[in-house]
């Protein structure tokens, strides 16, 4: 599915607290050679702006901070998967890209549990799963994404078991 110059991307998916940093960072030391993004924890929290820390208020008051905040953490996530690859990703023969966490699990784990939970209400989802399921189909290497005249690159995440369910490559993920 790589064309030339296409890293691989892979998403590293799994429970609150369970190490998936500590594993990211192992993968570093192993392939230093590859480009690895953290969850942008506090790069979700735009306090410098006044408004206090999202994820303080998520958890304060998660009616009202919910839809804010996975809105917020989904958005951080795919500019941080929309970067252009690094000059020496550029030049590598096998590029590879690692990210703490994906997109899909913004989706089909924390804003779906949020709205199972009563914390989203019935249109707040709504408009949530549309304006995602847009945003995705337009991203370069979407299974239903449009073609488009410059090179795809690979997206997929590495399924693992959490909280009973796997998740695997976008593709195998309802729409």
């Amino acid at each position: 599915m790589r064309g030339c110059g296409a890293a691989l991307r892979l998403a590293i998916e799994g429970n609150i607290a369970v190490g998936k940093s500590t594993f990211v960072r192992l993968l570093g030391r192993t392939f230093p050679e590859w480009h690895l993004v953290i969850e942008p924890v506090r790069a979700r929290a735009p306090s410098a702006q006044g408004f206090g820390n999202l994820l303080q208020l998520l958890y304060q008051e998660p009616s009202r901070w919910s839809y804010t905040f996975q809105t917020y953490s989904c958005m951080s996530r795919l500019k941080a998967q929309l970067e252009p690859l690094a000059e020496r990703l550029l030049k590598s023969p096998e590029p590879v890209q690692v990210f703490e966490r994906s997109v899909y699990s913004d989706r089909y784990v924390f804003a779906k549990s949020l709205f199972e939970a009563g914390h989203l209400d019935a249109l707040e989802w709504a408009i949530y799963q549309d304006w995602h399921s847009f945003l995705l189909q337009e991203l370069p290497g979407h299974p239903r994404a449009p073609l488009r005249k410059r090179s795809s690159r690979g997206a997929g995440t590495i399924g693992l078991k959490a909280g009973g369910v796997t998740w695997g490559h976008p593709g195998l993920l309802p729409a």
